[in-house]
């Protein structure tokens, strides 16, 4: 029967559309601490303002009673001064309690939500990295993962002091002034139309911005693996072209959100300058008619809160648009994962010695690179006996690698079983399933490190066992040449070896491990017929 196998393409980058969910922000404090901390934070921000409004009425009331000469007075004015200092250090204590528990809110949501991310990621099927090219997942881990720690904790501190300041000042401004209230709330009513009308457009463009910095990574990626082909192609004017191409997309969606930001803050200054006047002049009409102290105090409040509001605004859009990077790492920190790394019930344990014979049963098997794809492989049926060599031969695209995928269950089998000396591998851990199995793959890796921790690398071999298994793989004179031995630097990727080499210490692997089931995907390829 022919075996068609699917062909794994790059999927486009998933996009949200419209405003950052509650549930993003409710997931995100969750992270952070729960909601008991955040609560704690909240009220202790609550509180701490309360402290310095108080003080602000405090030395208003202070001035008034020394503009009438303490005729009206109770207190001294020794008395008054301690009670001014006690405020003052009650503000001071309280602030910094908030900012310390506020960041540190922040910081742990942002390492939890990236620990989520990298786990997820890690345990991802391999379809998952056949289908999201490197640049993307990278742009996820750095960019992303650096405006959680960085901008998005300073910005959403500054949101948080700026919203309890501006409602405390608006408040205590009506309470000194009432005629201001209708004024207030009229501006508040303008700059939430021009921020609502800012943030459909700006929150959409930093998705875009995101989105387009992914293919910078992913081309700067593929460049610097492939330059010695570019440069063999003469293929360098290409490549930059293409990265300027890149490049100038990321920057037309930065430009596009500088713009509208800057947008936004002329209107606000206008419309902040406005009210600022217009209340100036109330304040004049109406000196006759309130008391001085209290009419200076809400002036003071006013002039402050014109800025205040319109620095508010433009923060809580930023928040907005830095919220887009959990809502990212959100979505990583969701992805599937692979099966259970151990054998737990309700599956059997494992047999003591598994498998003590090494035989392999297909039974009508169909597998697929991914839940949703094309079945690769249909009602494969074969029996591989204990202590037979089967090699399986086909036409590219045949197959023949996806059934070593579907052995090792890179992916969940669609249907039929894989039986492996009577036990189902679907039962199994994959870890249990994996260790037991040794692999030459058509593509070697080596990993960054020793020789050592390449052939060894939970240390369970003596060296003389490590020597014995490259000399039978005729690596030995090779590795005895080096300076350090078995203790010699390997490369990331294994560079410093040739592709034939770093299967031959592929091979010395596997021989250590004396698993019964040895599988070879095209293993002498790339090595010298000897």
């Amino acid at each position: 029967q022919e075996i068609n196998e699917g062909t794994n393409k790059e999927v486009g980058e998933e996009r949200s559309h419209g405003i950052v969910s509650i549930k993003t922000y409710v997931n995100y404090f969750k992270a952070g601490g729960g909601y008991v901390f955040t609560l704690i934070c909240i009220a202790l921000l609550f509180i701490s303002e309360a402290n310095v409004v108080a003080t602000d009425w405090w030395v208003a009331d202070w001035s008034q009673c020394s503009v009438l000469n303490h005729s009206t007075c109770s207190l001294s004015k020794f008395e008054r001064i301690q009670i001014y200092s006690g405020l003052a250090a009650s503000v001071i204590l309280l602030s910094c309690a908030q900012s310390l528990l506020l960041a540190v809110l922040l910081v742990r949501a942002s390492r939890v939500l990236h620990n989520k991310m990298f786990s997820h990621v890690l345990r991802a099927p391999i379809y998952f990295f056949d289908t999201n090219p490197i640049g993307r997942i990278l742009n996820r881990f750095s960019k992303d993962v650096g405006f959680m720690d960085d901008l998005l904790v300073k910005t959403f501190t500054r949101f948080s002091l700026l919203f309890i300041r501006c409602l405390s000042l608006f408040l205590s401004a009506i309470a000194a002034n009432y005629y201001l209230a209708p004024g207030f709330l009229f501006v508040c009513v303008v700059f939430l139309i021009i921020r609502w009308y800012y943030i459909r457009t700006a929150r959409d463009v930093k998705r875009l911005e995101a989105l387009a910095r992914s293919p910078i990574y992913s081309q700067l990626s593929l460049t610097l693996q492939g330059l010695s082909t570019i440069r063999s192609n003469s293929m360098q004017s290409v490549m930059i072209e293409r990265l300027h191409e890149y490049q100038n997309r990321h920057t037309q969606a930065w430009y596009l959100f500088t713009a509208s930001s800057r947008w936004f803050s002329m209107r606000l200054d206008i419309l902040g300058f406005m009210f600022a006047t217009g209340t100036l002049l109330s304040a004049v009409a109406l000196s006759n008619t309130f008391n001085s102290a209290l009419l200076s105090l809400s002036l003071t409040y006013v002039l402050s809160v014109t800025d205040l509001v319109s620095y508010f605004l433009r923060t809580s859009t930023d928040v907005e648009g830095l919220m887009v990077s959990p809502e990212r790492v959100m979505a990583y920190g969701k992805l599937e994962v692979e099966p259970p790394l151990e054998t737990k019930p309700p599956s059997p344990p494992l047999p003591d010695g598994w498998p003590n014979k090494g035989s392999i049963t297909f039974n009508d098997l169909c597998y697929s690179h991914s839940s949703d794809g094309p079945l690769v492989l249909k009602n494969v049926s074969c029996v591989i006996k204990s202590g037979e060599k089967v090699g399986i031969v086909g036409r590219t695209g045949a197959g023949k690698t996806s059934l070593v995928s579907a052995l090792f269950r890179l992916a969940p089998i669609a249907e039929g079983s894989i039986v492996i000396d009577e036990v189902d591998v679907t039962l199994l851990g994959l870890h249990d399933l994996r260790r037991n199995m040794s692999i030459i793959p058509q593509d070697p890796v080596l990993f960054g490190g020793t020789v050592r921790y390449n052939l060894d690398p939970f240390s369970v071999y003596n060296d003389t066992e490590l020597w014995r298994a490259l000399e039978q793989v005729q690596l030995k004179v090779v590795v005895e040449a080096l300076d350090d031995g078995l203790l010699a630097l390997v490369n990331e990727g294994g560079s410093n070896f040739s592709v034939g080499q770093r299967q031959l210490f592929c091979l010395a692997r596997a021989l250590l491990k004396k698993n019964l089931i040895l599988i070879l995907d095209e293993a002498t390829a790339n090595v010298d017929l000897k």
